[in-house]
């Protein structure tokens, strides 16, 4: 099942950081925010975004974060990697059963290192 995307990237963004949501009532489902630099400096600021945007409280609608990281774009390849400091270790199995190349920014080949 292909995690829903939630892209706040300027086009020309080379790296910034990304937030995974898991749903608290099956653990399967969720969401993958993702934004650069220049618009998110942390990640709780893209959850926030998140929640602005789409009118959604996190805890109302069964979503709980589940970890953060940070991404960059390297010939042609999106990689993940780190942890975030507000939300701690992503789960990089978890994650790439579930994130689908091209998705996220366009990339053919997404990376996840951990």
């Amino acid at each position: 099942m292909s995690l829903p995307v939630h892209n706040f990237i300027r086009s020309t963004a080379g790296g910034g950081k990304f937030v995974v949501l898991k749903n608290t009532r099956d653990g399967e489902t969720g969401a993958f925010l993702i934004s650069d630099f220049s618009v998110d400096s942390q990640h709780t600021d893209i959850v926030r975004r998140f929640e602005r945007g789409t009118g959604l409280s996190l805890r109302d609608h069964g979503l709980a974060v589940r970890g953060g990281g940070w991404w960059k774009l390297d010939d042609g390849r999106l990689v993940l990697y780190g942890r975030s400091a507000a939300y701690g270790r992503f789960d990089p199995d978890w994650l790439r059963d579930r994130l689908e190349p091209g998705t996220v920014t366009g990339e053919r080949v997404i990376v996840i290192e951990g």
